[in-house]
């Protein structure tokens, strides 16, 4: 009878993310609450879009006990945690194909030194041959630039010395 009910269970889809100094097993970030990844994907980008984010990758922390270690990390962990949360979660790689997506090679190579810049892009780029992109780019050569923003507002509101345009 056991058995019979663990065939009808599925577990949830969890990551791995791994930092010099933070290792975790993560539900996928898909797999959390829709109303918190809407709202925190479509949260202004920069600070406020990262601590939304941060409080759902507290919450799919499967051993509880790692929040207390995120308080104490630097922006740049928190950010590289978070990223590696982000890509594993929408591209987990498909273990029957060669072709599929593999980011823990293309993180591999970004965290090695030695490996060129190119070689990193021609790894992705292999990975993703065949992907159709969905994405449609419209560029309407007559339309005006929009004004460039800034952290902290305008160019000329920028704290520090001024610049000389």
């Amino acid at each position: 009878m056991e058995l019979a009910l663990m065939d009808n269970f599925k577990l949830i889809p969890t990551v791995e993310v791994e930092t010099e100094g933070f290792t975790a097993e993560v539900i996928g970030m898909y797999e959390m609450p829709y109303q918190r990844v809407l709202s925190a994907l479509t949260a202004q980008h920069g600070p406020t879009q990262m601590v939304a984010m941060l409080e759902i990758f507290k919450l799919a922390l499967i051993d509880q006990n790692k929040v207390t270690a995120l308080e104490m990390m630097s922006f740049n962990e928190v950010a590289e945690i978070l990223g590696q949360w982000t890509f594993k979660s929408t591209a987990l790689p498909d273990k029957d194909n060669d072709s599929a997506l593999n980011p823990e090679k293309i993180i591999a190579m970004l965290a090695d030194p030695k490996t060129d810049l190119s070689d990193v892009m021609d790894e992705l780029n292999r990975q993703l041959e065949g992907y159709d992109a969905d994405v449609e780019l419209n560029v309407d050569a007559n339309k005006p630039k929009a004004k460039r923003r800034f952290f902290f507002g305008s160019k000329k509101n920028r704290p520090g010395p001024k610049r000389k345009s």
